[in-house]
């Protein structure tokens, strides 16, 4: 778990509020098995599944307009702050925040998404070329298609253009799993007053180019 993108942007309330959401947060990951700025004031674009909220609070999940005829899906649900932000493992889409492969004697925890959104307010989206785990397994169609290989940049972009043209309310708290934690420390790089702190479950680490010879 790692929470260093405080920069003096918040109090020691919310520093505190912080460390417990990210244990909370880590806590939620493990026990259910994952196995695998200033917010902008722009309305929410695209088409909406299940409307009963928006991407600033409540529950929300449709298709958000990032520009250059591209969609990508987003989900949201829960109330309070600061945002709790998702980022599935390379292939995954945002499926695997709502599974649990969680056995007996192991029962009874929710989800990470449910989890989380319990005691504040959480999102995750679906990255285009990533994996649904529906029954057969297929890519995802609920985000736009985009060019192939893929960019750190170009992921980096797409994160920070969904969130900002649905609303969601920053700073953030990154929570990233395996390859996608290249992606949140990115991002805090880039956006260090949307980033209030990271938490990184079984993540990759800046090195890996070097391990990887």
């Amino acid at each position: 778990m790692n929470l260093p993108c405080t920069r003096g942007t918040v109090g020691a309330a919310t520093r505190t509020w912080l460390v417990r959401a990210g244990v909370a947060v880590l806590l939620t990951s493990l026990a259910g098995g994952v196995a695998v700025a200033v917010p902008s004031l722009a309305r929410p674009a695209g088409r909406v599944h299940e409307a009963a909220g928006s991407p600033r609070q409540g529950h929300f999940a449709g298709e958000i307009n990032i520009g250059g005829r591209r969609e990508l899906y987003l989900q949201c649900a829960g109330r309070g702050g600061p945002t709790v932000i998702l980022e599935s493992g390379i292939h995954d889409s945002s499926d695997v925040w709502t599974l649990s492969d969680a056995k007996p004697p192991v029962v009874g925890y929710p989800t990470v998404f449910s989890g989380v959104a319990r005691f504040t307010h959480v999102c995750m989206y679906d990255r285009p070329g990533t994996i649904r785990y529906t029954n057969p397994p297929a890519l995802t169609r609920r985000s736009s298609p985009a060019p192939m290989p893929r960019t750190l940049q170009s992921m980096v972009a797409d994160l920070h253009a969904v969130l900002h043209k649905a609303g969601v309310p920053g700073p953030y708290l990154l929570v990233a799993h395996s390859y996608d934690g290249l992606i949140v420390r990115y991002y805090a790089q880039n956006y260090p007053r949307e980033a209030a702190g990271m938490v990184l479950v079984d993540a990759f680490g800046t090195n890996i180019k070097r391990l990887f010879g």
